[in-house]
């Protein structure tokens, strides 16, 4: 599966490179509601400034359909988000500990070349 880095923009407390270009990452109303009713659940656990700093360190998957995938780490866990990406922007759909085999192996990997692809 190919995948490539999302990188930190220097003083960008919202703002990700993906490809070299910049986007803001947002929460739409309606997917901002979802992330708020889901952080008590197990599977979710996560708020709004931990998606940001997680997509920091994320690796990116091609869309599948329209939404983006994004794998990171917060805390101990891996968490899958999932996204929208527009012209600027990054609209966060819903982020969630990650149950996929692979995609955990890929980026336990990912993490032991030292986020370097």
């Amino acid at each position: 599966m190919k995948y490539e880095s999302i990188k930190r923009v220097a003083n960008g407390e919202d703002v990700v490179l993906v490809s070299n270009k910049r986007y803001t990452i947002r929460f739409s109303a309606k997917h901002a509601q979802h992330i708020k009713d889901n952080y008590n659940n197990l599977a979710h656990g996560i708020g709004f400034m931990e998606i940001v700093n997680l997509l920091k360190e994320s690796v990116v998957f091609p869309p599948s359909g329209k939404k983006w995938l994004a794998v990171g780490r917060f805390g101990r866990k891996v968490y899958e988000t999932y996204f929208y990406l527009h012209k600027d922007r990054i609209d966060v759909v819903s982020s969630f500990q990650s149950n996929k085999i692979q995609i955990r192996q890929i980026f336990e990997e990912h993490e032991k070349k030292g986020n370097k692809q």
